[in-house]
């Protein structure tokens, strides 16, 4: 399992992309591809998507009640 260094490496570089930020290094989206392709077929399914959310969601929930604060957003993205 990744730590949650990692997923907020990783989130931080994903919402780069998508907010029109710097992009994102070719080499560190081959290997945040391959963290995410849990199947090795070289394509991403949905349940793998969903899965890789999932970690990151529950990285996020520091007190793990399912629920997400924006205190939680803010610790997880400022560590």
């Amino acid at each position: 399992m990744l730590d949650p260094g990692t997923l907020a490496s990783m989130h931080r570089g994903m919402m780069g992309m998508m907010g029109g930020g710097a992009r994102m290094p070719r080499h560190m989206m081959k290997i945040m591809f391959a963290i995410v392709d849990a199947d090795g077929d070289g394509t991403l399914s949905f349940e793998e998507v969903m899965a890789i959310h999932k970690r990151i969601f529950n990285a996020i929930d520091a007190n793990k009640d399912g629920k997400v604060t924006l205190e939680e957003l803010e610790a997880f993205t400022r560590d």
